[in-house]
């Protein structure tokens, strides 16, 4: 099911939703390298890594079909909690991925 709320650019959690079991993010927690994947969507993904202040440090496009995976390293950044977007049609789902 997709929920479509107004997004708004200063808070990146507040954006229409997809369903959460469709994404998977591992492993998690992780060194920074990390493996995103989509399952059963219907169109591409816009794939985002951002830090907690919203920068974006990663963008990809991850090309879906019955199971599709794109592999992320983040080449050295600091520990701590980033956060992965996947955008279908407009909506997202928000990830949490923890790098030691």
């Amino acid at each position: 099911t997709v929920n479509f709320v107004a997004e708004n650019a200063s808070c990146p959690l507040a954006v229409g939703t997809l369903d959460p079991s469709a994404f998977s993010v591992f492993p998690n927690p992780n060194n920074g390298q990390f493996t995103v994947s989509a399952f059963g969507l219907q169109n591409e993904a816009i794939v985002e890594v951002m830090d907690l202040t919203g920068k974006i440090l990663h963008t990809a496009l991850l090309g879906l079909n019955s199971e599709s995976r794109l592999n992320i390293d983040l080449g050295g950044k600091a520990a701590g909690l980033y956060l992965v977007r996947f955008t279908v049609n407009g909506a997202t789902h928000v990830s949490k991925v923890s790098v030691n």
